[in-house]
C-alpha cells in the first residue's frame, strides 16, 4: 500500500504497472490462467485490500504524487473499475 504512494516518477511508473496488470490478469479471458486462480486472485488481494488501496491512489494523487504520475494511478483506477464496481 505505501508502495502506492511513491513520489518518485520511474518507482511509480514500476508500481502502478504492476497493480494495473495484475488487476487487468484477473479480468482477461486467456486460457493460460483458470478460472479458479483469478477467483482466488480477487478473493484473498484485491477485494480485502482494494478500498484501502483505491483510498491510498486518490489521497497520494491529491496531496503528494507530481501530475507526470497521474496517467499511471488513472491506469489503476480505471482496471478496478473494470473488475469490480462496488
Amino acid at each position: 500500500m505505501q508502495a502506492a504512494a511513491l513520489d518518485h516518477r520511474d518507482a511509480n511508473a514500476s508500481v502502478m504497472q504492476f497493480l494495473s496488470e495484475l488487476i487487468h490478469t484477473t479480468r482477461t479471458r486467456e486460457k493460460k490462467l483458470s478460472f479458479e486462480l483469478r477467483d482466488q486472485l480477487m478473493s484473498t488481494m484485491l477485494r480485502p485490500k482494494g478500498p484501502i488501496l483505491m483510498s491510498t491512489l486518490i489521497t497520494a494523487s491529491i496531496f503528494s504524487l507530481s501530475t507526470c504520475s497521474l496517467p499511471n494511478v488513472a491506469d489503476v483506477l480505471l482496471e478496478f473499475m473494470l473488475v469490480d464496481r462496488q
